[in-house]
C-alpha cells in the first residue's frame, strides 16, 4: 500500500482543500531536482565569490575566522558538495566510467591524503600545528568541490558566463580604482585601503610617474590578474558561442556579439592596467593553445579575425599611453620598485632549493615553506623581508611535499588535462576549450607567483577549469546545453 498523507487548507476567503501527496509524487519531485540542468548549473555559483576577499566576523564552528574555512567562499563550496551529497551525487556512475576522469579523482585523494600525512613531521609542526592542517583542509575542500563539479557537469555556456561576470566585476572595480587613483570605500566586499603615496601598496613607477594598478576586491593586482587572464578566456568563449552552428542564424547574433566584445575590451583592458607581466604570458601561450584547438573550425574564423584585431588595437593603444610605465615594469628602466620586486623573487627562489635540499623526498610539510623562509631569512640574512610563499607554486609544492608530493601534483593535472582535452574532441564545445585554455594561462602563472595555488580562490579558479571542462552530462537530460 502506498503511504498517504492528507493535508488540509484553508485560504483567506474561507474556502478549504485538501492536497493528497504520496512518496511516488515526493520521490518523482526528487528524480527531478537530482537529474535538473538548472539544480547542476546553482552548484557553480560559489564560483561568484571567488573574487571577493570576504571572511566572517564572528563565523560559527567548526569555521574560524584565521584559517581557509574563515572565508565566506569556503561556506558556499561546503554547501554546494553537501547539496550535491543529499541528491545522491549525480553523474558519479557516468563520471566513474571514463579512465581518465577517475584517474584524475583519485590522483586528487591520494594528494590530498599525502598533504595531511605531511603534517606528522612539518618544519613548525609543534609551534604551528594549525599551518600543515589548514593547507590540507584547503585542498580537501576545493578538490571535492571540483570533482562534485565534474561529477554534476553544469552547462559549459553556463560557467564561462559566470567566469565572465567575475572578471567584469574585477575589472569595474580595480578600472574604477585606477582612474581616481584611490580605494572606493567598499571595504566590507573586501576592499583594502588603497593610497598610492603610502608604502606597500602596488604601483608602478616611471619617469616620476606612481601609478595605482587595480585591485578590485582582491589583496593584490596580481591576483585580479589572474581573474582578468581567466575572463579574457571566458569572453571570447561567449563571443564565439553565438557564431556556433546553432546559434549563427538568430537575429540577437549580431547586438549580442557586439555587447559581449565590449565586455571583452573593457576585461582585456583592465588585464593590460594591472602590468601583471606573469598573466600577459599566460594569456598569450593560453591563446595559443586555444588557436590550436580551433585549427579547421571555419564557422569561427571570422569571429577570430575581429578578436584579434580588437585586441591589437587594445594593444597598440595602450602602448602609446603607457609606454614609460610598460618600459618600467620590463626593468628596463631600473627603477628601484621592479629591481626590489625581481630581486625578492630570486631570494625566495633561493630559499625554496634549501627548502628542498632539506628534505627533498618528503618535504617540509604542507603550507610549511613560508615559515621555513621566515627561519631563514633571520637565521641566514639580514635581508628586510619577512617569510613568504615562493613565488612558483611548482617549487613551493616540491618545497612543501616532496618529489612525492611533486609526482603526485603532476599526475594529477595530467590526467585532469588529458581528461578535459577529451571531452572538447568528443563534444567540439568551444566553451570547453576556453577554460582549458584559462587552465593553461594560470598554469603559466605558477612560474612567477604563487596565488593559483596557495589561495583558496586562486586555486579553487585554476583546478574547477579542468574539472568544469572535463564535465560531460547525458544528451537526453543536457539536450542542446
Amino acid at each position: 500500500m502506498r503511504a498517504k498523507t492528507q493535508v488540509n487548507f484553508a485560504s483567506s476567503s474561507g474556502l478549504r482543500f485538501n492536497v493528497c501527496t504520496d512518496e511516488r509524487y515526493f520521490m518523482a519531485l526528487w528524480r527531478r531536482l537530482r537529474e535538473s540542468r538548472w539544480m547542476h548549473n546553482l552548484l557553480a555559483l560559489p564560483l561568484l565569490l571567488l573574487p571577493y576577499w570576504v571572511k566572517w566576523a564572528d563565523p560559527p564552528a567548526p569555521f574560524a575566522p584565521t584559517y581557509v574555512m574563515g572565508f565566506l567562499v569556503s561556506a558556499a563550496m561546503l554547501l554546494a558538495v553537501i547539496v550535491w551529497l543529499l541528491l545522491g551525487m549525480p553523474g558519479i556512475t557516468r563520471f566513474a566510467q571514463r579512465g581518465a576522469h577517475l584517474s584524475w579523482a583519485v590522483m586528487w585523494g591520494v594528494f590530498v591524503f599525502w598533504a595531511f600525512i605531511t603534517q606528522t613531521w612539518a618544519f613548525v609542526e609543534k609551534a604551528q600545528p594549525g599551518v600543515a592542517q589548514n593547507f590540507g583542509l584547503q585542498m580537501a575542500l576545493v578538490g571535492s568541490y571540483a570533482i562534485m563539479l565534474a561529477c554534476a557537469a553544469p552547462a559549459p555556456r553556463f560557467v564561462i558566463g559566470l567566469l565572465t561576470l567575475d572578471a567584469m566585476s574585477v575589472a569595474l572595480i580595480g578600472g574604477t580604482q585606477v582612474a581616481c587613483q584611490c580605494s572606493l570605500g567598499l571595504k566590507a566586499l573586501g576592499e583594502v585601503t588603497l593610497n598610492v603615496a603610502r608604502s606597500g601598496v602596488s604601483v608602478i613607477q616611471g619617469e616620476g610617474i606612481r601609478w595605482l594598478r587595480p585591485y578590485g576586491f582582491l589583496p593584490h593586482p596580481n591576483i585580479a590578474a589572474g581573474f582578468l587572464a581567466v575572463g579574457v578566456f571566458a569572453g571570447a568563449g561567449v563571443f564565439l558561442g553565438l557564431f556556433s552552428r546553432r546559434d549563427r542564424t538568430s537575429m540577437h547574433v549580431f547586438p549580442l556579439a557586439a555587447l559581449s566584445l565590449v565586455i571583452w575590451a573593457a576585461i582585456a583592458w583592465v588585464l593590460m592596467l594591472t602590468f601583471s607581466r606573469g598573466a600577459w604570458l599566460g594569456v598569450g601561450i593560453g591563446g595559443l593553445a586555444v588557436l590550436a584547438g580551433l585549427i579547421g573550425r571555419r564557422d569561427f574564423r571570422k569571429p577570430l579575425i575581429a578578436l584579434a584585431l580588437l585586441a591589437i588595437g587594445l594593444s597598440a593603444v595602450f602602448f602609446v599611453l603607457y609606454r614609460p610605465l610598460i618600459v618600467a615594469r620590463t626593468g628596463a628602466g631600473q627603477e628601484n620598485t621592479e629591481m626590489r620586486s625581481l630581486a625578492d623573487r630570486v631570494v625566495y627562489g633561493q630559499i625554496a632549493q634549501a627548502a628542498i635540499a632539506r628534505a627533498p623526498v618528503i618535504g617540509l610539510g604542507a603550507g610549511n615553506t613560508p615559515w621555513y623562509a621566515a627561519y631563514y631569512l633571520a637565521t641566514y640574512t639580514d635581508y628586510d623581508l619577512q617569510g613568504d610563499h615562493v613565488h612558483n607554486i611548482y617549487l613551493e609544492t616540491w618545497s612543501d611535499l616532496g618529489v612525492i608530493g611533486l609526482v603526485l601534483f603532476g599526475l594529477m593535472q595530467g590526467f585532469g588535462l588529458f581528461a578535459a582535452g577529451q571531452a572538447y574532441r568528443r563534444t567540439g564545445d568551444v566553451a570547453r576549450l576556453m577554460m582549458i585554455g584559462g587552465w593553461i594561462g594560470l598554469a603559466i602563472v605558477g612560474l612567477f607567483d604563487h596565488y593559483p595555488w596557495s589561495l583558496i580562490m586562486g586555486q579553487t579558479l585554476w583546478v574547477t577549469l579542468l574539472a568544469m571542462a572535463m564535465a560531460e552530462a547525458p544528451m537526453t537530460t543536457w539536450q542542446n546545453s
